[in-house]
Parts: structure tokens; sequence; C-alpha cells
């Protein structure tokens, strides 16, 4: 690796880089199934995939084959009737993912977590743990304070909350609130209804608000295995309004990854594309996060705006945990001079 690529390029842009996580992430992450097998669920085989969910559903006489869950979840939210079989529905689902874990060995999530920085910060919609562990066990390579911002769009199992601030408290479920020494309570999920209302509860509204303060300001918003459906309009409107109109942002940089077609996908994020400045990818590891790991921002407006000719240093996908932790080695000693940590 080129020394450049640790000094010249050393986090000497403090606008971050927002990355947006959807289901297609995790089961990109694990398409076999996370450490106990348990497989990760799309809307269109939801039923199928959690356990137990089709057993009830079939024990309370609702047909859902060949339903989609959204719109089945959506019916049975309208009627008052299913008010307790959609009880029973939601307890399945949060146990399900809240049993879910990392394997033991470096995964994309954790791949994910140590190309970014602290001025970053990771978004997500999906339920499953895999964020929240990456960061537990990857805070002691990069140090606390040189971690990416993690939120919640609609919430999530393994967080827990505690709302007696102004600044709402997060932290492992179950856990103290450090603050005032009350336990936290476990997030709400936001369930796939018709119409979300993101300020029903005040996490998932705090998280909101977090997004859209960090996308006003990015210069780089990745767009992970989300495909922006027509169920989560309200959420697709929010993200545009806070990142403007994208003839003011001729400079920004998009990046898709999606298995679904360029074309499609570019059209469903119309509203953000400026001209040609965006990226298209199938796969993380061919994408500004990975290829420019821990320097995705300063490489791309290095060559956007000063002609800077960008060299790739990937995070090395198949590397061991030490292996991982040399190569870290020369980033951290290089960021712990500069000392440019956080969004000011």
């Amino acid at each position: 690796m080129k020394e450049r690529a640790y000094n010249v390029y050393a986090l000497s842009i403090k606008r971050p880089h927002l990355v947006l996580l959807g289901a297609g992430a995790s089961l990109a992450a694990f398409p076999n199934g996370e450490k106990n097998g348990l497989k990760v669920p799309l809307m269109n085989n939801f039923v199928e995939t959690v356990n137990g969910l089709s057993d009830y559903l079939g024990k309370c006489r609702i047909d859902y084959k060949g339903q989609n869950f959204e719109d089945l979840y959506n019916s049975l939210y309208e009627d008052s009737q299913y008010d307790e079989i959609r009880q029973v529905i939601e307890k399945i689902i949060y146990d399900y993912f809240a049993q879910m874990e990392l394997p033991d060995e470096p995964t994309l999530y954790d791949h994910l977590i140590l190309s970014l920085t602290a001025r970053d910060a990771v978004a997500t919609f999906n339920w499953d743990p895999f964020l929240w562990q990456a960061i537990c066990r990857n805070c002691h390579r990069v140090g606390e304070d040189n971690l990416p911002h993690l939120l919640y769009l609609h919430g999530n199992t393994a967080v827990g909350v505690c709302t007696r601030h102004e600044k709402i408290q997060i932290g492992h479920k179950g856990g103290m609130c450090s603050k005032c020494k009350s336990r936290r309570s476990r997030s709400k999920l936001l369930y796939p209804i018709g119409k979300k209302d993101y300020n029903i509860d005040p996490f998932i509204k705090s998280s909101w608000n977090d997004v859209k303060s960090y996308l006003k300001r990015a210069y780089m918003f990745t767009i992970f295995g989300y495909s922006a459906p027509s169920s989560d309009v309200e959420a697709v409107d929010l993200l545009s309004e806070a990142w403007g109109n994208k003839y003011e942002r001729s400079m920004e940089q998009i990046e898709l990854i999606d298995k679904i077609d360029e074309k499609t996908i570019c059209e469903r994020w119309e509203k953000f594309i400026h001209s040609h400045h965006y990226g298209y990818h199938n796969d993380f590891y061919s994408s500004m996060i990975s290829k420019c790991s821990r320097r995705s921002v300063d490489v791309s407006f290095g060559a956007i705006v000063d002609g800077i000719e960008w060299d790739e240093h990937p995070i090395p996908k198949d590397a061991s945990w030490n292996e991982l932790d040399e190569w870290l080695k020369p980033y951290i000693e290089v960021e712990n001079k500069v000392r440019l940590y956080g969004n000011d």
C-alpha cells in the first residue's frame, strides 16, 4: 500500500460519509444464515423465514400464502379485531431477530464499521443486531471515539434506550443508563404499516432527526440493500427533503450497492443523483467504502475537486482478526496524530 493512502488522505475533509442500510445488506452479509443458522428474511419470504410465524398464522386461520408481509401486516393493523393476534406476531418477530448473532470470524458488517470513522454515520432500517454487535466487538481496534455513529430508523432488537433525558441515551439492551442509573428499556420496532409515523416514538424520532442532519452535511451518501419500496414513501420523502435539490449538490457523490439492476435502482433514487455523480455496485467490496477504507470522502473529494489521482487501499476481505489489526495500524497512527474526530 502506498504511503499517501495513509497521509495525504488523512481525514482532510470533515464532511461525513452517510451509509443507509436495508435488508439487502444483511442478506448480502449472511446469504446462508447467521451464526446460529437463522436466515435473514425479506418481505416477500418473511412469514416462511421467521420461525414460528407461519405456524401461528395458520393456527389463527389467517391466509398468508402468496402475500407480501407488508401487505399482510397492514391489513391486520387496520382491523381492531386482530389487535391481540398482531401483538403476538410482533413478539415472534422481535424474539427471532433478537436471537441473531454475528459469526466469530470477521464479517461484512465488521468490514463496514472498520472502513468508516467518527465523522461518518450508518443508518439502518434493519431490526437485526448485526450493526450494534459489530461496533461493540471492534471498538478496541480503532478506539471508542473513532467509530461511526449508528442510527436506527425503525428501531432495533439489540439496543436499549433511556428517554428520560433531552439527548436519548442508548446502550446494551437491559443495561443501566449512565446518566440516571435506571434500566434501559428495549427499543420499539416500527412495523410495516401503510403510513408510518416517525414521530410516535422518541427514539425513532431522534434517529430521524440525526440522519437528516448527517444527510444535509454529507459529501458521500451510500445506499446499501435498500430499494426504496413504495411502502416507505414517507422515509424516502424525509431523506429527499434533507438532501435537498440535487442540482445544488453537484459535487456530492451517491453510491448504490444492490442486486437490483442499475437502471431500476437509479430511477428509484433519481431525486438524489446529479448527472454522473454516482457509482453503482452489486457487491460491497467493489464500493468506495471498501476500496478506499477509512478515506472514502477524502479520496473522492481529492479526485473530483483537486484532480488528485487516487489509489485503492481496500480492507482485506478474507483477513483474520490479527491480520485486520495489522492492516489498521498505520491508519490509526495517522488518525491519532491528526486528531480530527467528530463532525464539527
